[in-house]
């Protein structure tokens, strides 16, 4: 896979779980309490910002909460 690949992929991973919060129409703190990610790192995923502190364990608690398959995340969902 190139790298705009999964650069591409990972934005939409970001607007996907940006998506799914607001349908539950949930607050990022409410989120966080939740799911067992921080914050910090919800907000950051939200702005597309993914730091190295970011990794797999929060993309698959965050993917438990909302109950949908890991691979899912990574492609367009619908609103």
């Amino acid at each position: 896979m190139h790298n705009k690949e999964i650069d591409k992929e990972r934005v939409q991973m970001c607007k996907n779980f940006r998506l799914l919060r607001e349908k539950k129409r949930l607050s990022i703190k409410e989120l966080s309490k939740a799911s067992g990610v921080s914050e910090y790192m919800i907000a950051n995923f939200e702005k597309e910002i993914i730091t190295q502190k970011a990794n797999v364990t929060h993309i698959f608690k965050l993917c438990s909460f909302f109950e949908i398959p890991v691979y899912k995340i990574f492609s367009p969902l619908e609103p």
